[in-house]
């Protein structure tokens, strides 16, 4: 019986972990300078992350149904943008952030 159940757990395992996509990019301002520090959230989640000192970021997304997300930062604009991501689709995004 204990053989089973972990076997069923481990598929569990990879069917979950089939049920994501990642979200990669940079953040520019509006002369393309890289801009660090943004905070980057999926809204209605408490994923989130921040671009590095080259406004680069990575964010696992939920795959399969639409996302927002909300780019902020304290000297710029908040944004918001929507996407929808397939399984383990990796999407590569270069996000403008105004003044």
């Amino acid at each position: 019986m204990k053989h089973y159940l972990t076997i069923i757990f481990i598929a569990l395992a990879f069917a979950v972990q089939g049920q994501t996509a990642k979200l990669v990019g940079v953040i520019n301002n509006e002369i393309e300078t890289p801009v660090r520090d943004v905070n980057i959230v999926v809204l209605g989640t408490n994923l989130r992350t921040v671009s590095n000192y080259r406004g680069e970021f990575e964010l696992t997304v939920p795959a399969d149904k639409k996302i927002t997300i909300k780019i902020s930062n304290v000297a710029y604009s908040t944004k918001k943008v929507t996407y929808k991501l397939s399984s383990n689709e990796v999407k590569e995004v270069n996000i403008k952030n105004e003044l």
